[in-house]
């Protein structure tokens, strides 16, 4: 797994989710029929690290800490799999210990 052309650690495959999410804007007509026009279908990736090597941790905040959007290099399917995407969530637990690992990662890509 790449993000922003650096390798980092990979989640374990039931810990990472792709997520479509579509973007519409609906209206009611003068019937009252709903009427939906469909802008774009963007995928969100969750990623859940039990465990995060501290470098890739860093990795992932300063990318959220610029704001810019960077390509993310992914495997699905035994097919490598490129898109844009910015880093919207970083939510993580209180260390409770030195350590060179973090714990309780939860990291939410939006694509671009």
């Amino acid at each position: 797994m790449k993000i922003n052309n650096i390798i980092v650690q990979a989640p374990i495959k039931s810990n990472f989710t792709i997520n479509p999410v579509e973007y519409a804007t609906k209206a009611r007509t003068a019937s009252g029929k709903m009427v939906k026009d469909i802008i774009a279908i963007k995928r969100d990736f969750a990623l859940n690290y039990n465990g995060l090597n501290y470098a890739d941790y860093y990795t992932f905040l300063n990318i959220f800490t610029v704001g810019e959007s960077v390509p993310f290099e992914y495997e699905d399917n035994n097919v490598n799999v490129t898109t844009e995407v910015y880093i919207t969530a970083m939510p993580r637990g209180i260390y409770q210990e030195l350590s060179n690992i973090s714990f309780g990662i939860s990291i939410t890509l939006e694509e671009v």
